[in-house]
């Protein structure tokens, strides 16, 4: 990661989910790699992010995150 102005990383809540999430470098990362692996898309004239198909894979492989108890599938 590239030295930035923003803080390493911070909770962030989400206004419209009411829901904490990673944000600073550290979570600007983490949107860039998965977009760039395809395991997110973005949702067209939003700032919406879609988990693919390859993202519920490698979310649950490599974090053991599974995706089936969320609510919907925009994050």
């Amino acid at each position: 990661m590239e030295q930035s102005k923003r803080p390493l990383v911070r909770p962030c809540l989400d206004w419209s989910e009411r829901r904490n999430h990673v944000a600073g470098a550290l979570g600007a990362a983490i949107a860039e790699h998965a977009l760039a692996k395809g395991w997110v898309k973005r949702v067209p004239s939003t700032r919406a992010l879609t988990i693919t198909p390859q993202g519920h894979v490698a979310f649950y492989e490599l974090f053991s995150i599974s995706m089936e108890d969320a609510k919907g599938t925009e994050v």
